[in-house]
């Protein structure tokens, strides 16, 4: 598969030309001052782990026109800030890895939303890792409600592990994402802290209605179609509450209400409005009763 262990000099790496593979974790890299983009191209390279190399965004960037069909690159632990779009490099790369660089937040995200540019079809970013950078929040604002973001347009898989996401507002954005089919998000606070997994779990399906896999486990039509019952009877009396009705003449659910439940609409058309009776916050032991005998069914990525 080619070379595994690199020099730890750019000079050294820039000379290898051939390799599907290459591997220089805890190699620290040294860039010279003044020193010219390497020139020999990486020509059958599709795999560059640089985990804990301690190289820079600017030295990715600088580095990537080498490495023309790179499909997935990794960079964990390098104290990365993204600090400027890529142009013209980075074009194939299919995944993604930007775990424990805690200093990148949702702005800098924004900088790579368009990976690669529009004039490119056959290849995209399709996976995002993003455990442990330390993010609580992410926005689109290019989307409104129940609307789909133009950013990460073919973005797949997304995984926010180890962070400090603790307002469901995340879990909302997520279903922007036009693409997205699996997500991976525990040891937040959102699902820790004492909360019923099995609970959040119905919560975060019924909220990104696109999900196939959550947390390597699949989510089957049967759960999706409990999950998202769940939720149409344990907000029915807010939605109520803000203006929903049974009669559509008299339906006009607020804003205030539509913003936190975007799919909220979207499920009385899938399963009519609710009606009175069932107007009843389903209790989280209910839910965790229901599910008790259910198989789950786990997905390797």
């Amino acid at each position: 598969m080619g070379r595994e262990e690199g020099s730890g000099l750019v000079e050294g790496v820039s000379g290898l030309t051939s390799g599907c593979r290459i591997r220089l974790c805890e190699n620290k890299l040294t860039f010279p001052s003044g020193s010219p983009t390497p020139s020999r191209t990486f020509s059958a390279l599709k795999e560059l782990v640089l985990n804990r190399t301690g190289i820079t965004w600017a030295q990715v960037l600088r580095c990537a026109s080498g490495w023309p069909v790179l499909e997935k690159l990794y960079l964990e632990s390098n104290d990365i800030v993204i600090s400027e779009r890529p142009v013209d490099v980075l074009q194939t790369v299919k995944l993604l890895d930007l775990s424990s660089n805690q200093l990148i937040d949702e702005n800098q995200l924004f900088l790579i939303a368009h990976l690669p540019r529009f004039d490119l079809l056959n290849f995209r970013l399709e996976q995002l890792i993003l455990s442990d950078i330390g993010i609580s929040s992410i926005h689109f604002p290019d989307a409104g409600i129940g609307c789909k973001t133009s950013m990460f347009p073919s973005l797949q898989y997304l995984v926010l592990n180890d962070n400090q996401m603790s307002h469901w507002s995340v879990i909302r954005e997520l279903d922007k994402l036009s693409s997205l089919h699996a997500l991976s998000c525990t040891r937040n606070p959102l699902t820790e802290g004492g909360r019923d997994p099995q609970t959040t779990r119905q919560l975060i399906i019924a909220r990104v209605g696109q999900l196939r896999t959550l947390n390597k486990c699949a989510v089957e039509p049967e759960e999706r179609h409990g999950a998202e019952l769940h939720y149409w009877k344990a907000f029915g009396t807010e939605w109520k509450a803000a203006g929903g009705h049974q009669d559509p003449d008299w339906h006009l659910p607020s804003a205030d209400f539509l913003a936190p439940h975007p799919r909220y609409q979207l499920l009385c058309h899938k399963y009519g409005a609710p009606e009175d009776a069932e107007l009843k916050m389903q209790q989280p032991f209910q839910l965790k009763n229901q599910l008790r005998n259910k198989n789950l069914t786990f997905t390797a990525y």
